[in-house]
């Protein structure tokens, strides 16, 4: 006997098969309801987290379907989140898509995110860092928990003490050469684009110390593959779909990041390979110091666990924090203001509340998760500019005031920085 309900015949004894259009119907029927649930899933959540969010003040322009995106595609979005907090409470709340953000624009804020609470708190991988992951990967900076503090621990020492026995020298190798090419620029009368030679000097000094490359190799290697895939990285922070297009930047993304990754693994596997004979000799750069630290302590690190106790898991699921450093700064008066005597004794930064005056600038961030180059960074920064002001007069060239980057990490003039050396 053969049974029908609209789907083809069907037979009710003996061995049945499903005639194609069944199939393509339960396989529709199961593929929507995957959909549905879902969608309810992502609604159900949204909803959770707007109920939990509920005490914190709401960014202005958004609505239930897309939430605040239309608003952030207006402007560069740290600048717009920046005005939020700045125009109204310096703590709201915004969603983009099914993702819920709180911006902090207090110096109170940032304490609590980052040090009196740093552990209800991790970097934003699925979101913010997500276009810098490709060059990041999983090391420190984007470690959490357990790995984060194992890499800290073993990575603070070099960082902050040792390089400092190597940065002066190398630092002043770099400023030498730098000022061999200012020279010229000065005999020629020609302007110079500071922000491009600082940007090759940085990169010689970190080169030379972690590394122990020539200047010449790191202006061959780092301008052309580097710097491309910071610049695609911070397009990509600001135009998310870039990581997705098939377009030719996309495409020149990929094979510069593979040359920089062979590059660097074979840099690491020749320097793994010859690091007993390199440890007898008498000058160590920061990579041999590191692969021993990491040689002596392999069975910690090997047993670190990723990530933090399940505990933890849904709250941090929940909200993802964003600081806006220019909204804490704006709390200054005429914070773009060169004033550096601010911050002498009995002078504007002794007005603030002596438990938050750290967080009330923080170019390196504050708390354990504080940048561990930041000792490298200033010390390379008082040789260059203390030898580079003291032989040079810089005067500003360009026609046009400076205008800032929209889409640069850190901050930069969109234009470079043309200058006449005298």
């Amino acid at each position: 006997m053969q049974m029908s309900w609209g789907l083809g015949p069907m037979v009710a004894n003996g061995d049945a098969a499903f005639h194609p259009g069944q199939a393509a119907l339960l396989a529709a029927a199961v593929l929507l309801s995957l959909v549905c649930f879902q969608l309810l899933r992502g609604l159900y959540r949204i909803v959770a987290i707007e109920r939990g969010l509920s005490d914190v003040p709401s960014a202005p322009g958004g609505n239930f379907l897309l939430g605040h995106v239309l608003p952030l595609l207006k402007g560069t979005p740290w600048d717009i989140m920046a005005a939020w907090v700045m125009n109204s409470p310096p703590l709201v709340h915004l969603r983009i898509l099914q993702r819920s953000m709180v911006v902090v624009g207090s110096a109170e804020g940032l304490k609590r995110v980052f040090q009196t609470n740093q552990r209800n708190y991790v970097k934003d991988l699925d979101f913010s860092f997500h276009p810098f992951l490709p060059i990041l990967g999983t090391g420190l900076v984007t470690a959490q928990g357990a790995l984060w503090q194992s890499q800290r621990l073993l990575m603070a020492p070099t960082l902050r003490v040792d390089v400092l026995d190597d940065v002066i020298g190398v630092a002043r190798r770099a400023a030498d050469r730098l000022t061999a090419k200012l020279e010229e620029a000065k005999r020629s009368g020609q302007a110079v684009d500071m922000e491009e030679e600082f940007r090759l000097l940085t990169l010689q000094v970190i080169g030379e110390a972690v590394l122990s490359l020539p200047a010449d190799e790191c202006d061959r290697v780092f301008p052309q593959l580097y710097l491309p895939v910071m610049a695609e990285a911070n397009l990509r922070a600001i135009r998310p779909w870039r990581q997705y297009l098939p377009t030719p930047s996309f495409f020149a993304f990929l094979w510069r990041m593979h040359q920089l990754n062979s590059y660097i693994q074979a840099l690491l596997r020749n320097r793994w390979n010859t690091r007993h004979e390199r440890a007898k000799a008498a000058k160590r750069d920061i990579l041999d110091r590191l692969i021993t630290a990491i040689e002596v302590r392999e069975e910690a690190v090997a047993a670190t666990k990723a990530g933090d106790e399940p505990s933890r898991a849904a709250a941090e699921d929940m909200v993802y924090t964003v600081s806006s450093l220019k909204a804490v700064h704006a709390t200054w008066q005429q914070p773009s203001a060169w004033r550096p005597e601010r911050f002498l004794p009995g002078d504007e930064y002794d007005e603030f509340p002596e438990d938050i005056r750290p967080f009330m600038f923080v170019p390196f961030i504050q708390g354990p998760r504080n940048c561990l180059g930041q000792y490298f960074a200033l010390l390379e920064a008082r040789i260059v500019l203390g030898l580079l002001v003291k032989r040079f007069n810089f005067q500003y060239a360009a026609s046009t005031p400076a205008v800032r980057h929209a889409s640069v990490i850190p901050v930069g003039p969109a234009d470079g920085m043309m200058m006449k050396v005298t």
